[in-house]
């Protein structure tokens, strides 16, 4: 009897234990991490600025963890800013803002360096992934790092404090990316440098140009205004990364700023909530059906997908419980997303797809010349070259 009670309660533990072992998986672990230490100043204390974000990033944890993870970063930049001030009154602004000038400087370099090696090497596609986030984070931290430093030129040490308060921010984010690219790089399915600039560059170019088309119709179509100027933003952002060689990104972002532009041609005005909710929903099925194979590829993290999809998922749930003036663009937001997810996930298997079908054979030849000969075949070449020239 007391076996058969033993055996009954494992086969619970275990059932207990599958479920929760299948939803950790990296952006689970970055939601847990980021409350976890938010903790500290959260728990117990309502009046703690951003408390909502706090306390939704918990709810949200488990079902939405990437979403939750994002609300997180929110609150922990507000305590960032808060000891920044804090320090700043103690000790001086000028005093702070030169030891952080320096500070911030000496991460930047630091982490450039990590993200080039990382770079230079063969990457998993998941690593490819975050590695373009984090170097975009770094991207961002330097731009405001230079605005710092102009305000600082001139004097404006308030606005200095605030602009270095955001390279730092982008430090802390672009060195949790980081550490999610070195752990995601894998052994499996790896891609060299080569095959990552020149596929990358293939279909962003690609992407780019049939957002800019589905732009001009929807233009030419004159329906929703707000709709056009957002597409056009993320286009321009997607053809600046291009210009930068951050093809990943780019092709995100054309693939966003078509699916706008195609929600735009597309629009029609509906009559009231439920009709609203409805659309949504239709959209939400359609898009959860193509997401399903790609979810279910464990060399595709698609972090930017997933918080689109996380976040049309949340605009739904939300539409259906607030009242019916508030329903319709929460229905409408959830469109939008599920319909930026659906067209970022045929951009990425495409990417992915034409990056590993780059023939590398012959990218190694160059290698295969041992360095101690190339002094010798140069001064070899600079002989012909004197020997054939007539004086």
């Amino acid at each position: 009897m007391n076996i058969k009670k033993l055996l009954c309660l494992l086969v619970i533990v275990i059932i207990s234990i599958i479920p929760a072992a299948s939803e950790e998986n990296i952006f689970y672990d970055l939601s847990s991490k980021e409350i976890s230490e938010l903790s500290f100043y959260y728990q117990n204390n309502s009046t703690f600025p951003l408390n909502e974000f706090y306390t939704q990033s918990s709810e949200y944890s488990s079902e939405y963890p990437f979403y939750s993870y994002n609300l997180a970063l929110k609150c922990h930049r507000i305590i960032m800013k808060m000891d920044m001030y804090g320090m700043a009154s103690d000790h001086g602004t000028k005093i702070v803002i030169d030891d952080t000038f320096d500070e911030i400087e000496s991460k930047n370099n630091e982490i450039d360096e990590q993200l080039a090696d990382l770079n230079e090497n063969n990457l998993s596609f998941s690593g490819m992934e975050w590695l373009s986030l984090a170097e975009n984070e770094i991207e961002e931290s330097r731009h405001y790092f230079s605005i710092s430093q102009e305000h600082y030129d001139n004097g404006n040490f308030n606005d200095t404090l605030e602009t270095l308060i955001k390279s730092n921010f982008a430090i802390y984010k672009a060195e949790n990316l980081l550490n999610v690219a070195k752990y995601k790089n894998n052994e499996s399915s790896k891609i060299n440098h080569i095959q990552r600039i020149e596929g990358g560059e293939e279909i962003a170019s690609k992407w780019i140009q049939v957002a800019d088309e589905q732009i001009k119709i929807l233009s030419e179509a004159g329906n929703r205004k707000d709709i056009l100027a957002s597409s056009e933003n993320i286009l321009e952002t997607a053809k600046q990364h291009y210009s930068a060689e951050r093809y990943y990104l780019a092709t995100m972002n054309a693939a966003e700023a078509k699916a706008l532009a195609d929600f735009g041609i597309d629009y029609k005005k509906v009559v009231g909530h439920k009709e609203a909710i409805r659309s949504a929903e239709k959209q939400m099925e359609n898009t959860n059906a193509s997401l399903s194979s790609l979810f279910g590829n464990p060399e595709i993290d698609a972090p930017i997908i997933v918080l689109h999809f996380e976040s049309a998922k949340i605009r739904l749930k939300e539409s259906r419980i607030k009242n019916s003036t508030s329903s319709i663009p929460l229905a409408d937001i959830s469109i939008r997303n599920a319909l930026i997810a659906k067209e970022q996930a045929n951009a990425i298997v495409e990417l992915k797809n034409t990056i590993e079908a780059i023939d590398t054979s012959s990218q190694s030849e160059p290698e295969l010349i041992p360095l101690g000969l190339s002094p010798l075949i140069g001064a070899i070449a600079i002989l012909i070259m004197f020997r054939g020239k007539k004086w």
